[in-house]
């Protein structure tokens, strides 16, 4: 397989198509503990090449202030709905929802 083979979201699928991987930065809202407000995203776009599919994995949020509460939160960005936690002042990694 060689070059041929894929992985995609670390779930170990494997296909005939190869992949272009892309370290992208996007605006990004969180939503929760009683605040709405802006952030950055930084994730790797993972697109099939030859096709327009696409997805972000491995996000990381910056730029939000830092005086937010612990507790859970919703980060949409780019047509996404993930859910984030922030724990002792980090960010868990946000997953699907």
């Amino acid at each position: 397989m060689g070059d041929l083979e894929w992985r995609i979201l670390g779930l170990g699928v494997r296909g005939y198509m190869s992949s272009n991987y892309e370290l992208v930065s996007v605006s990004g809202r969180l939503q929760g503990m009683g605040r709405d407000v802006a952030c950055t995203v930084f994730a790797e776009m993972v697109s099939l090449r030859g096709t327009d599919v696409s997805e972000y994995v491995r996000p990381l949020i910056t730029g939000a202030p830092r005086g937010l509460q612990s507790g859970p939160y919703k980060l949409t960005f780019d047509g996404r709905v993930l859910s984030a936690q922030r724990r002792g002042g980090s960010w868990v990694s946000p997953i699907a929802t």
